[in-house]
């Protein structure tokens, strides 16, 4: 039963969260009681990240890595992909001009990662492959959420 309850808040405090982060109106808190003006877009990307790099460390403990060095080198290859949209989220004032080669590429890329987890997931036991398949399992839809429409 106290698992059900901890699960339940912590659940609620999530939803809260993403309520806060999508909308406007903890930027119209912030701007009401603390006189801060910041955009809603910027709490949108806040949210965005931080539910990558908690993915990537949840998923980087569940493959077990048996070398350091491609953990970091996954968080680094995952960051690169992630930069590529971040770049222009930002530069073009939040308003997202799609390039499609880039989303075109990305979802392929996404796509082989799902054909070869379930058509030859043996390959997954290497940590070059791990790798791969987190960056790409990963990176890709978080990057990809960046471009989602107003």
């Amino acid at each position: 039963m106290k698992t059900i309850v901890v699960r339940t808040l912590s659940g609620f405090v999530y939803a809260l969260f993403i309520f806060l982060c999508t909308t406007n109106l903890l930027s119209d808190v912030l701007y009401a009681y603390f006189d801060v003006k910041v955009a809603s877009t910027y709490f949108f990307y806040a949210l965005i990240s931080f539910l990558l790099i908690g993915c990537l460390i949840e998923t980087t403990r569940m493959l077990k890595y048996s070398s350091v060095l491609y953990k970091i080198l996954t968080f680094i290859v995952t960051g690169i992909i992630y930069y590529m949209f971040t770049k222009d989220y930002f530069y073009n004032s939040f308003s997202f001009t799609v390039s499609y080669w880039k989303c075109i590429f990305l979802v392929l890329l996404f796509l082989l990662s799902i054909i070869t987890l379930f058509r030859f997931s043996e390959e997954l036991t290497t940590d070059s492959a791990k790798l791969i398949f987190t960056a790409v399992y990963l990176g890709v839809p978080f990057s990809l959420s960046l471009v989602i429409p107003e």
